[in-house]
């Protein structure tokens, strides 16, 4: 989620706008985490409650080790799904009730047939200010489609015909689709179907993406360091800086946020949890979203064959 509350009274000047939008987004999934309760505070908040611009938000995670990569459409781990969202954006997500909702798309409408779908794209940059066109989506999915690669995405876009599929002008794109598909939104949705720019290859060295925060650092297997993105489309998020950092060991995570040296831990037991809650040093954050189970059937066989029997 990009967007929440503007002002959580827990903890003063902490927007979801901008710790959601990366750190937090991770931990939507599912996961348990714990925040600091003092010492540094992010995005510091004005006498009267209202969040100030400023602060540097560092949270931990774990982390894939030396082989971690900021190219987006290999995001696998909690840590990669926030340095994702951190830099780049999906024409699409997923809201609170688990629907499709525009992100770089403003809009989409299918055909009678439901096999063509029109997507037109709202005005947005990338962090070296060239606009998000037809182009870069065209680019992105047909690279996350290669079958040479083992990219997170590709089953997710398997509906599209990237062959047929174009641009029509630099914000307006067709999308043909292999057989009707009423569930098309899903599609720009799905997780790692990150735009990056027409022909983005090294994603390490200084990545490009239309996210709220622009590429300062990153050394594989121990830190990401964001700034923020003054000109992102869906306003710029409150803090200056995002440090992810990368503890593989609970006790590590849980030590830097004790310790002071993050404000945020994920992916922590709910017996840690409990260990240290009500102390005054750290507050458990539960994000209870929606969640959602797939059901595969061979509908070309018994018993699924039976439009009944899939109904039921």
């Amino acid at each position: 989620m990009y967007e929440g509350p503007a002002h959580d009274t827990r903890f003063p000047g902490l927007r979801r706008r901008g710790f959601l939008a990366a750190a937090g987004a991770a931990a939507g999934l599912g996961a348990l985490s714990l925040t600091g309760c003092t010492g540094h505070t992010p995005d510091a908040a004005d006498g009267d409650g209202k969040p100030r611009r400023g602060g540097r938000l560092r949270a931990a995670f774990a982390g894939g080790g030396a082989s971690e990569t900021l190219d987006p459409h290999l995001a696998n781990l909690f840590a990669d799904a926030a340095r994702a969202k951190a830099l780049f954006d999906k024409l699409a997500d997923f809201g609170a009730d688990l629907a499709a909702e525009p992100r770089l798309a403003a809009s989409w409408e299918p055909n009678a047939a439901l096999d063509r779908w029109t997507v037109k794209l709202r005005k947005a940059t990338f962090h070296n200010g060239k606009p998000v066109t037809a182009r870069d989506v065209l680019y992105s999915f047909r690279r996350i489609a290669d079958p040479k690669k083992t990219f997170r995405a590709k089953a997710s876009l398997e509906p599209l015909d990237l062959k047929a599929s174009r641009a029509v002008d630099d914000r307006t794109l067709t999308f043909a689709l292999k057989r009707p598909t009423a569930e098309f939104p899903n599609i720009l949705a799905a997780f790692g179907a990150y735009i990056v720019p027409d022909g983005a290859t090294d994603f390490d060295t200084r990545p490009v993406g239309s996210g709220p925060f622009r590429f300062v650092s990153f050394t594989p297997g121990r830190s990401a360091v964001f700034r923020r993105n003054d000109d992102y489309w869906d306003g710029a998020p409150h803090l200056e800086q995002l440090e992810l950092l990368v503890a593989n060991e609970e006790s590590a995570r849980l030590n830097s946020l004790l310790g002071g040296q993050v404000e945020y831990a994920h992916e922590l037991s709910p017996t840690t949890a409990r260990a240290h809650q009500g102390k005054g040093q750290i507050e458990i954050i539960r994000l209870r979203n929606s969640a959602m189970q797939a059901f595969a059937m061979k509908t070309d066989r018994p018993p699924f064959d039976d439009k009944r029997v899939r109904e039921a």
